[in-house]
């Protein structure tokens, strides 16, 4: 929806209608509802970069045109965003106590947003670049480790990138001809065609961005500045606009050349300006396909940083070898593409085979076409609903743990080990986790996870996991004693083991321990005395003083009636107490009630919640109802409907005057 987005921002601008407004509306609402809320927000950052200028261009001939023209941009701007409003206000809301919108515990200064360093992680260096013309010139992504590498046949299907990224898996290429014919359409049409000039900068000035920390001329400022835009990370991403201003420069590019060509036959100057610049890519083209042909190669370059210290001597140069061909085999192919573009457009010049002329157009859209495809089918695997099917079948010990789940009268989560941790198969199962990966956790979940959750050595925290309700333990690999296996899948090479220190999900504390701040809170859980079931750790005073020992009470939560967005607690306790609830604490929308009275969670052991409970048997209702959803749903039915009957109105008032322009009368 970005290009139809930005398509629509123009036509609003030039035609100041309630037909393009309400239009543009919809649009922005279907690119934001895409769910990819960083590429819409760099499309919303181009289109309103061209508003703005527009609107002050025209200032300086027309106030109201300029006037009526933004006025009706940031109003079909503002209806898209109303009519999202149902999913990006809740988004907005839970962003203020996410990684996206807290920093770390123990950041330096007052962080808000993603840290520097996380969010510049996958940054372009400038000399990344260079993929703009050779695809593999820095190696290809793909989705295996080099310590992997059997054969050199295998090169195609391993990880060979060795730029400054982590890693990754894809490509900047965008196609030679398309790049050839954006730098033609910025030379030629720069002066006369102000979309030129709009997709030219809007191209350039997200390439900068994506250099991101390596040159920060432009990243910096807007991640200090501009609202919103360090909730984002992967400056790379910003090449998403830069290769929508390739594709429709190209396509200008194109139309201009065809022009040229056509004129050419009657002005020979122009013509032999053609020759020259046709002739001097196809020199460069062979220069480049004589270079991949017969240079032996490999370079030694072709190293990324760490890789020489890592690798022993045979398996670098099996590497130099593997990206030298991904170098060479992507170098041949660009310049070959390049070479039979050129040589078709040069042909074309002359007089006597100007019938080739629409071969150029052929030729530009079939050889690209080739050219991309032959790149992104490295990256693209459709997959099968059988294969699919196949990765997310239920294994032996999914099937052991939903029958733990089925037969235990509370819920419980597991605690997957190793690289496991990260892993969302279990959620695919229903089965709870304290793992699974999310690019928007909240702060103290992440913070549990940096500071509490393992210790110093490496080794798991098990009071930390134990009272995050991980009454499981799974591993790709057997624990030593005194772990007590209770399930094993040799096959899959999954052991499953009971967590001796697993707290319930709701239980009582035998007294309180006040903390400062929430640096003292994450001290104290993180001590090896640390014992969740003596004492609980707040930022406040509660109402009832626990009392420890040797009342009587407990607390249990049915499994019967628990669900992700509401529960129960039955409690019963011969003297008041302290109750901790093993649910993350997160003070927006979630509400208690004891016996139906309101009651408020304190914040304790840095990321539960807890409650002070009277003395008593007690119903604790625990539900989710969060004002915002109910919020941003009425505001996106009014935006939709106002939208719509804009669409409307604007649609009878075009047929009506179409219908007058016919002679038509109006009864």
């Amino acid at each position: 929806m970005m290009p139809l987005t930005l398509l629509l921002t123009h036509r609003v601008l030039v035609k100041r209608r309630l037909l393009e407004l309400s239009l543009l509306a919809l649009a922005t609402a279907a690119m934001l509802l895409s769910m990819h809320a960083q590429i819409a927000y760099y499309a919303l950052m181009v289109g309103g970069l061209y508003a703005l200028v527009w609107f002050i261009r025209e200032m300086l001939k027309d106030r109201r045109t300029a006037l009526r023209g933004v006025g009706g941009y940031a109003g079909g701007t503002a209806l898209g965003l109303a009519i999202s409003a149902f999913v990006y206000w809740p988004v907005y809301v839970f962003s203020q106590y996410s990684i996206r919108g807290v920093g770390p515990l123990r950041a330096e200064g007052d962080a808000a947003g993603l840290d520097w360093s996380y969010a510049t992680a996958w940054s372009l260096h400038p000399l990344e670049s260079l993929q703009f013309l050779v695809p593999g010139w820095f190696g290809l992504g793909g989705s295996s480790s080099p310590d992997r590498l059997l054969t050199v046949d295998t090169a195609i299907n391993y990880n060979l990138y060795w730029g400054w990224m982590p890693f990754t898996q894809s490509s900047l290429y965008m196609g030679i001809i398309p790049l050839l014919l954006t730098v033609l359409a910025g030379i030629w049409l720069w002066k006369k065609n102000g979309v030129v000039r709009w997709m030219g900068l809007a191209a350039v000035l997200a390439w900068v961005v994506s250099f991101g920390k390596f040159l920060p001329v432009l990243y910096w400022p807007l991640y200090q500045l501009l609202p919103f835009f360090n909730k984002f990370r992967v400056p790379s991403m910003a090449l998403v606009i830069t290769a929508l201003a390739v594709s429709l420069l190209a396509a200008f590019g194109l139309a201009e050349l065809v022009k040229r060509l056509i004129a050419s036959r009657e002005d020979e100057k122009l013509r032999k300006n053609l020759v020259r610049l046709f002739t001097i890519v196809l020199v460069v083209s062979i220069a480049a396909f004589a270079l991949a042909a017969f240079y032996p190669g490999p370079m030694d370059t072709f190293l990324k940083a760490g890789e020489d210290a890592r690798y022993d001597a045979q398996t670098l140069q099996m590497l130099l070898e593997m990206r030298w061909q991904i170098f060479a085999a992507t170098l041949l192919a660009t310049a070959f593409t390049l070479a039979v573009f050129a040589l078709t457009v040069r042909l074309s010049v002359r007089r006597k085979l100007a019938v080739l002329l629409p071969m150029v157009i052929i030729v530009a859209i079939i050889f690209t076409a080739y050219d991309l495809i032959t790149i992104d089918k490295r990256f693209l695997h459709p997959v099968s609903d059988r294969a699919l099917d196949n990765v997310l079948a239920e294994s032996s010990t999914a099937q052991f743990l939903k029958q733990q789940y089925d037969n235990s009268k509370e819920p419980f989560r597991i605690f997957p080990i190793g690289n496991d941790f990260q892993n969302n198969y279990w959620m695919y199962h229903r089965i709870e986790s304290i793992g699974g990966y999310s690019a928007n956790k909240l702060r103290i979940y992440q913070d549990m996870l940096d500071y509490a959750l393992y210790s110093n050595q490496g080794m798991p925290n098990l009071n930390v996991a134990g009272m995050m309700n991980a009454a499981y333990l799974v591993s790709q690999q057997q624990l030593p004693d005194p772990f007590h296996l209770v399930h094993s899948d040799e096959n899959a090479h999954s052991y499953v083991y009971e967590n001796p220190l697993v707290m319930p999900r709701a239980w009582f504390v035998d007294s309180v321990v006040v903390a400062e701040d929430a640096d003292e809170m994450m001290e104290i859980i993180t001590e090896m005395q640390f014992n969740p079931v003596k004492f609980a750790v707040t930022l406040e005073n509660v109402d009832v003083v626990p009392v420890g020992g040797d009342s009587t009470r407990y607390a249990t939560v049915p499994n019967d009636l628990f669900t992700p967005h509401s529960f129960t607690v039955k409690t019963s306790n011969s003297e008041p107490g302290f109750m901790v609830l093993s649910e993350m604490w997160y003070p927006q929308g979630w509400y208690a009630e004891l016996d139906g009275d309101p009651v408020e969670f304190i914040r304790s052991d840095y990321c539960l919640r807890g409650l002070s409970v009277p003395a008593g048997e007690h119903t604790i209702t625990v539900r989710y109802d969060a004002p915002e959803i109910k919020a941003g749903t009425t505001v996106s039915v009014f935006a939709l409907l106002i939208t719509l009957g804009l669409l409307l109105f604007s649609g009878v008032r075009v047929f009506l005057k179409r219908r007058d322009s016919a002679g038509v009368k109006v009864g």
